[in-house]
């Protein structure tokens, strides 16, 4: 992307990153918008945020996120929200006076929502982020919508992972990460070089390895441009949240659910189970999950379940499996599967091999 790429129209790899914000904001919003979830504020930041338009009049990730709260707490269902603060931040003002008066043009939204703008840099603005994330009666959803890859350096990314209900999203140039290796401008350092069309893969992984907790999740989704490949990369600490952005990815790319081109190459699946979805990723988890289970590595529901959303997998096509295992004789039920019964209500069931 340009520095200025808002002057011009929107192109379809940033339409696609779009999309998959707008999905996700449209998903996440609800689960905190009663006080039934026991959360007093929720706070939004969009922390490189732009005018809010292309030169088309397509609307960006501020617009998006207005759009959403005025139809979420303009619901008759939603009852009781708790109180509501977005935050926008770019460096350049201008960008900012402009995006101030697209939404003060705009239907105003109830009085429950504030906004604050600000004009000032990412490491400026990110520890006023980090006091309010650090807040355990707070749920907070991060937009990081850099040019580059520095605001995912280790000191940032540590703390983004160690906030309790925080979710966030960062676009990352992952190709520039790879491409200057060890360069001192580049403060993320990826641990390997890896294959191009791996570059953000090959970023999730560092950011794993970085993050250290095996139990958090990290989602990325590859987005290509020209010769590059860059990337959204989630994160979030609950099932529920990757969950949401794992879906966002599925409707996407229906092939891998993880990048906006044929990342893996497309073959005939060989699976009975999911013979009409062409995917390696898809042939790979299910080999890997039967391996698993056969081998009592993975020995119920619930270390299914998160089996499947560590590698970026709907939990739907886990039950699949097990569905199929069932049938062959090799596990004697296939409970059910999914964030409602093993999260939600706890019916953790046994995976019950037949010797």
């Amino acid at each position: 992307m340009t520095k200025e790429f808002h002057s011009e129209p929107f192109d379809e790899p940033t339409l696609t990153k779009l999309r998959l914000y707008e999905a996700y904001i449209k998903s996440w919003l609800p689960v905190f918008m009663t006080n039934s979830v026991g959360v007093s504020e929720i706070w939004l930041f969009d922390l490189f945020c732009g005018p809010g338009k292309d030169c088309n009049g397509v609307k960006g990730s501020p617009l998006i996120l207005i759009d959403a709260l005025r139809v979420y707490l303009n619901r008759s269902s939603t009852k009781n929200p708790p109180q509501v603060h977005v935050v926008f931040n770019d460096k350049k003002n201008w960008k900012i006076e402009q995006l101030k008066a697209e939404v003060e043009s705009a239907p105003t939204l109830p009085q429950i929502v504030s906004i604050d703008y600000y004009s000032t840099q990412y490491e400026t603005i990110f520890p006023m982020t980090a006091t309010v994330a650090s807040r355990r009666d707070t749920a907070c959803f991060i937009f990081i919508d850099q040019c580059g890859v520095n605001a995912i350096e280790d000191c940032y990314l540590k703390q983004l992972a160690s906030f309790p209900i925080t979710d966030w999203l960062a676009f990352v140039a992952s190709s520039q990460a790879r491409r200057f290796l060890k360069h001192k401008s580049i403060k993320f350092q990826l641990q390997e070089r890896g294959e191009w069309r791996d570059a953000h893969r090959t970023v999730a992984d560092t950011c794993r390895a970085i993050i250290a907790k095996p139990e958090y999740y990290i989602v990325p989704f590859s987005i290509k441009k020209g010769c590059n490949v860059h990337g959204l990369l989630f994160g979030a600490g609950h099932p529920k949240g990757a969950e949401i952005f794992i879906n966002a990815c599925w409707a996407e790319d229906k092939n891998a659910g993880e990048a906006n081109f044929d990342i893996d190459g497309t073959i005939k699946n060989s699976s009975k189970m999911l013979k009409l979805i062409p995917s390696k990723k898809l042939d790979a988890f299910e080999n890997e999950l039967r391996h698993k289970i056969l081998k009592e590595k993975i020995s119920n529901t619930l270390e299914a379940y998160q089996f499947a959303l560590r590698l970026g997998v709907k939990a739907s096509h886990a039950r699949q499996i097990l569905k199929i295992m069932k049938t062959e004789g090799l596990i004697a039920s296939a409970p059910p599967l999914s964030y409602s019964s093993v999260v939600s209500q706890g019916n953790i069931n046994p995976i019950i091999l037949r010797k």
